[in-house]
């Protein structure tokens, strides 16, 4: 067992909490700013983008919901719920408890994680290479060296793991296209929606749902703490990266989105 230090769990767990919730925004603004606003109208103008991207990434989006809320305890209302080429919805009943609240907050949140975290599995096979992350998870007893962990971290795991996914789309073959093309889906995919922004106004506008929030970090801190096992280092690194393949992808995307319009110009 580590001899845990309660201040130190709690900056920790309020540290990642704000870093979470910044990390959401950006990656939120892009999605929605480039993604629905610039690649989705151009994916709607021919039925085989329509079909192969748009609504790929809207079942992804969905499915996010669904998964979240099936196994975070919520139930689905399947008789109200759809998905379509251009726009889709998962009908969840929670409970009103603080099991509840948690529920919502995992749903509503869960497309921003489970996207990019489907495409960097699918990364990892694809590319063929093992990547050693067992340092991310050393336990960080106090705060300097809870700063000292995630610098070496990012040094350490975070820039060569970049380095690997970069490597994977930066040069032309079938495997690259594919790559590609799994990447603009799961990124295209990894932003709230409409009611799903409107959702995580009224959470964030709750005390209950922030309290929720900021204490599971803290529980799972302490969990893990118990057992020497660091929490805040690998949680920070993982979504910096899972931001990294979202903004990249949204990039690619709307140069992608801006090839296919000039191609559709043409072809009319």
């Amino acid at each position: 067992m580590a001899n845990v230090q309660l201040d130190v769990i709690l900056v920790q767990s309020f540290v990642l909490f704000i870093a979470a919730l910044v990390i959401w925004l950006v990656q939120s603004y892009f999605v929605l700013r480039f993604a629905r606003k610039y690649v989705y109208p151009t994916l709607y103008k021919n039925k085989l983008t329509e079909w192969f991207v748009a609504e790929a990434a809207i079942l992804l989006h969905e499915t996010s919901h669904f998964l979240s809320a099936i196994f975070s305890g919520s139930t689905v209302e399947l008789k109200e719920s759809y998905i379509t080429s251009r726009a889709g919805r998962i009908a969840a009943a929670r409970e009103e408890s603080i099991f509840g609240w948690i529920s919502s907050v995992i749903a509503a949140f869960s497309p921003s994680v489970l996207p990019p975290f489907f495409f960097s599995i699918l990364l990892i096979l694809i590319a063929g290479q093992q990547l050693d992350i067992s340092s991310l998870f050393s336990y960080s007893g106090t705060l300097e060296q809870t700063i000292r962990d995630l610098g070496m971290a990012i040094q350490s795991t975070l820039v060569p793991v970049l380095g690997m996914f970069y490597s994977s789309i930066s040069h032309f073959d079938v495997a690259t296209v594919f790559v590609l093309y799994l990447l603009v889906i799961c990124s295209i995919a990894a932003g709230p929606s409409e009611g799903d922004w409107q959702a995580a106004v009224e959470l964030f506008a709750s005390p209950l749902s922030m309290l929720s929030m900021l204490g599971a970090l803290v529980l799972f801190n302490f969990l893990f703490a118990q057992f020497n096992i660091g929490f805040f280092t690998p949680a920070i690194v993982i979504l910096l990266f899972f931001l990294v393949i979202v903004v990249t992808g949204v990039l690619v995307a709307f140069v992608l989105s801006r090839i296919l319009d000039q191609i559709f110009r043409l072809a009319a």
